[in-house]
């Protein structure tokens, strides 16, 4: 996969294998992301390899504010004014690893956010069966590309969501996009509309259609981890507090199975290079979602 490195405050991280960034917008209540936008990162290295620096942070009950920056040949991402939350570390027979999670003080409005998503690949999924028949831009700007997936939920007493899955590469970010909204609103004091072009139906978000909109973005390792059921979505719609819940990165530690193995082996394990964004979109109660056809 391709080499990674980053930074957060002065601490360097020469290795980055897996990424997540996840955020929830809210643009039904006015809120935009309200605080609900994490990045999580991990870095590792072979076990015979000291990591150079530990990771310090800071102070008790203050989180350590800084800029989280990560780039490959194609990417450059960057967050400033983030808060470092929590990091775990540890070591295996053949590697050392440390997970780094940041998240976005409640207090910043989305449009005080200085981040940046630049992403110049231009990987696209080869033509299949499917055709064209789910094509999607997501932002309503960039061309219409395959899906990795879809699927929506219809319930009879609950949200109806749908769920977009594709590649992330040049202009097709959901959260950058989100992000451009944000800053909108807060100037016009209103939701600017906007439509997810999709072949089976478009979907035109504005306040009276779309209560939230999850977006998980993720690279590497973080592909392994699942993504929030539309069962537990449906209950963030009744308990706001849960929606962190889905956001949040849980930090599995590695089984025995996998440890037996690690000792059995001193090459690391590759993850594929790929970068996936997922879109979910909780829409108003009574607003209807797609069918399969």
């Amino acid at each position: 996969m391709a080499n990674m490195i980053g930074s957060f405050d002065g601490i360097s991280f020469q290795r980055l294998t897996g990424y997540r960034v996840s955020a929830c917008y809210n643009p039904g209540g006015g809120g935009g992301f309200g605080g609900n936008f994490f990045v999580t990162i991990h870095d590792r290295t072979q076990a015979g390899t000291a990591f150079d620096q530990g990771v310090d942070l800071g102070p008790k009950g203050k989180a350590r504010r800084g800029t989280l920056e990560f780039k490959d040949a194609y990417r450059t991402y960057s967050f400033k004014d983030i808060d470092l939350i929590a990091v775990e570390c540890g070591a295996t027979r053949n590697q050392r690893y440390r997970l780094l999670k940041c998240s976005y003080d409640a207090k910043f409005g989305t449009q005080s956010l200085d981040v940046t998503l630049s992403n110049s690949s231009e990987e696209k999924l080869a033509d299949n069966p499917l055709e064209k028949t789910y094509d999607v831009s997501v932002t309503g700007k960039s061309p219409t590309e395959h899906l990795l997936g879809y699927r929506t939920g219809l319930a009879v007493a609950g949200a109806n969501i749908q769920r977009f899955i594709t590649l992330r590469a040049g202009e097709n970010s959901m959260l950058a996009k989100l992000i451009e909204i944000g800053k909108q609103e807060a100037e016009q004091k209103k939701f600017p509309e906007f439509t997810i072009e999709f072949s089976q139906g478009s979907v035109v978000v504005n306040q009276k259609t779309v209560s939230r909109i999850y977006v998980h973005e993720s690279y590497g390792s973080f592909h392994n981890l699942p993504l929030p059921s539309f069962a537990r979505v449906r209950e963030a719609q009744k308990n706001v507090n849960l929606v962190p819940n889905l956001l949040d990165v849980a930090f599995e530690d590695f089984t025995t199975r996998a440890l037996i193995e690690f000792n059995d082996s001193e090459d690391l394990e590759n993850f594929r290079d790929a970068t996936t964004q997922v879109a979910t979109v909780v829409m108003q109660q009574g607003q209807q979602a797609m069918t399969i056809t």
